[in-house]
């Protein structure tokens, strides 16, 4: 190659490189008119768009915390329900009224909070400029702080702008705030009043010898003297009684950031709420018994009460201990006697017959007696039973039962005296008894006592001394025995005994004449006049 030929291809080269770059040149020129924003431009519109998100994400959680103390506030003036089933008093919810129990539950508290965040968290967003949306709510109190957790119903939209509106920036907004004024005072309040032994038990004991307004205020000074829970009457000059009906506030040590008209301050937080205080149940009645003599297998059961509104009294007959226990506790009771309507009878304190066939001062089974403040019944039992008293009210209210009494009951009902008495060559005859005093059915093998006396029948049962001077008892046939004594004129008697001995006992050797058979002992032992 000659070297005209090597300049002209040299020249060619740069020419076309020269061309080329000029194309390349005017071709990067063309696009960057296409560019309308710099590079790097639409990344930091995203950045803004989420800036903007997490500042609604904060002003939403501020404005939940805010509308849950707004709402813990609002419902702790209330008496923590919305729907009050039982009433208010001067616009606070009662607990309690004459028929009902309306304590608010953990639940219940949740339930009333959801409903009062909703509108309070939307006017609190609006407040701050945030946007506004629909909430699903978790609560859960942990210990003294109460947690609560919202998630957005639908996502929360916010515009991407490069200059102008480009696209739409999603999320769906939470919220996870703790506040230390939560719901668990009103446990600690329902424990202090229906706790065992709590307030409510103190006033009911304190009522039966004070006025109702003496023993509220006495059992709250007691209560709180150990107690870090304070409950007090004097709710900021609250009318706070109507017709037993009283209004209280609770509060515990500490001060929190709480609602103060449109600003939070810190104060004591405190929960309102009403009680109708029920008068007190009638007194527990410690309960007597002894056998009833002239009643087979009976008792005469007594107690003594002297409260007026007593209804009724209800005796219970258990085959176990049922002292110092809950009627509507006890498990199938042998048998249950509701008395009313005393009839005013003299007590039998020394249980005698006034005549055969009738039982212990004609007292009737099953009716009511009143001597004063004591009360007392005739009641059938066999074996060995426990007997309780309750007392029922005018408003149905029924006492507990008190110490119930023992007792093993026994056939101290006599047989019958003997008829057609005589001596038949040296023998004494008679015909056995075929009932028992009472004019009931006579069962069980009869025994017989024979007493001797010379000369006269006067004087051969010494019934104020109770002593018997027998000649022999036998159950030989039980009806007759050979007279055994010198030649001469007797008065001989005959008195038929059961097998429980009846209507006699024996002490240090000597028949003794039972205390209620000492009236009637005379026409029990027949008597007759015979020549031996």
């Amino acid at each position: 190659m000659n070297k005209r030929a090597m300049v002209f291809i040299f020249l060619l080269s740069i020419f076309a490189v020269t061309v080329f770059m000029s194309g390349i040149y005017t071709k990067l020129i063309q696009q960057r008119a296409d560019f309308k924003e710099p590079i790097g431009a639409l990344e930091f519109a995203l950045l803004d768009a989420r800036d903007d998100a997490e500042s609604a994400l904060f002003s939403i959680d501020q404005a939940a915390r805010y509308a849950t103390l707004q709402s813990l506030f609002e419902l702790s003036q209330q008496g923590g329900r919305m729907d009050a089933p039982c009433g208010k008093l001067a616009g606070i919810s009662l607990w309690a009224s004459k028929d009902k129990l309306c304590v608010p539950t953990q639940d219940m508290l949740f339930t009333a909070l959801s409903t009062s965040l909703s509108p309070k968290l939307e006017a609190s967003l609006k407040t701050l400029g945030a946007p506004t949306n629909s909430y699903h709510y978790y609560f859960e109190q942990d210990g003294e702080n109460l947690r609560v957790a919202g998630t957005a119903l639908r996502e929360l939209e916010l515009p991407l702008v490069l200059g102008k509106k480009i696209g739409t920036y999603h999320i769906r907004p939470s919220f996870d705030v703790k506040v230390a004024f939560g719901v668990g005072m009103y446990g600690e309040i329902a424990t202090a009043f229906w706790g065992p032994g709590e307030l409510l038990d103190t006033i009911v004991e304190c009522e039966r010898s004070s006025s109702l307004s003496s023993c509220v205020q006495r059992s709250l000074f007691s209560f709180n003297a150990n107690h870090a829970l304070q409950i007090t009457e004097d709710c900021d000059g609250l009318d706070s009684v109507e017709d037993r009906t009283y209004i209280f506030c609770a509060s515990k040590p500490g001060s929190f950031w709480l609602p103060s008209g449109q600003t939070l301050k810190k104060q004591q937080p405190s929960v309102r709420f009403a009680l109708f205080l029920s008068d007190a149940m009638p007194s527990s009645l410690a309960a007597e018994a002894v056998p009833a003599p002239g009643f087979d297998s009976g008792a005469l059961v007594s107690w003594t009460s002297a409260e007026s509104d007593v209804q009724s009294y209800t005796l219970y007959l258990a085959p176990s201990d049922i002292s110092r226990r809950q009627a509507s506790t006890l498990s199938a009771p042998a048998q249950r006697f509701t008395l009313a309507s005393a009839v005013e009878k003299t007590y039998p304190t020394s249980c005698v017959f006034s005549s055969l066939g009738t039982p212990c001062l004609a007292l009737t089974p099953g009716t009511l007696y009143r001597d004063g403040s004591r009360f007392f019944a005739l009641l059938p039992m066999s074996g060995e039973t426990w007997v309780g008293v309750s007392a029922t009210d005018t408003s149905g209210k029924e006492s507990m039962l008190g110490t119930a009494a023992r007792l093993v009951a026994e056939d101290r009902l006599a047989p019958g005296s003997v008829t057609q008495l005589g001596v038949s060559g040296g023998k004494v005859t008679f015909v056995p008894p075929s009932t028992q005093v009472d004019g009931s059915s006579l069962s069980g093998a009869l025994t017989y006592a024979y007493f001797l006396k010379r000369d006269t029948c006067e004087g051969i049962a010494d019934v104020h001394s109770g002593e018997l001077d027998s000649t022999y008892r036998t159950d030989a046939l039980g009806i007759e025995a050979t007279l055994q004594a010198q030649p001469g004129t007797y008065c001989v008697g005959v008195l038929a005994l059961d097998g429980k001995g009846n209507p006699v006992e024996e002490q240090g050797g000597k028949l003794v004449v039972r205390e209620e058979y000492g009236q009637i002992f005379p026409q029990l032992l027949v008597t007759a006049v015979v020549q031996s």
